[in-house]
């Protein structure tokens, strides 16, 4: 009977993000059927969340990223953290996995970001990121250099 219970209650999630982001999805979130409850800070929190999401709207620190991570890990121990990154998180894939997170998934969709949470809330992981080779970008290849830029004026 107690499984049955907490079955039915609906899950805690810690949505960690700026402030216009995290209020549209907690809307977005909280108005579906999946039975999750989005809270945007710990003081509203009932009990420990289910799932913690950090979403990262400035990629520059990614030593505070990590820093953050562990904080979040040692704060709520056992609890999954599902990792939002934006679309241009330029980091190699080996150093976006050495985030350490249950989840990391990049500039999801909504439909995916719901998918996401349901497969770490059933105990899953879930890695969604796009290959960053770290080469340099083709418009710097035919550029010139000052010498020439100096000769042609």
């Amino acid at each position: 009977m107690v499984s049955q219970l907490d079955e039915s209650r609906a899950k805690q999630i810690l949505l960690l993000a700026p402030t216009l982001v995290g209020e549209s999805l907690a809307i977005q979130l909280s108005n579906d059927k999946n039975n999750l409850k989005v809270y945007l800070n710990k003081q509203t929190l009932n009990n420990k969340p289910d799932l913690i999401i950090f979403y990262i709207e400035n990629t520059e620190y990614i030593n505070a990223i990590r820093l953050e991570l562990i904080k979040l890990k040692e704060r709520w121990k056992s609890k999954p953290i599902l990792l939002i990154i934006p679309d241009n998180f330029n980091l190699v894939s080996d150093e976006i996995l050495d985030l350490s997170s249950e989840g990391i998934i990049q500039n999801p969709t909504l439909e995916t970001l719901k998918e996401s949470i349901q497969k770490l809330l059933n105990g899953g992981r879930v890695l969604k990121i796009k290959a960053y080779s770290g080469e340099v970008k083709d418009q710097y290849i035919n550029s010139y250099g000052l010498g020439k830029l100096l000769l042609i004026s």
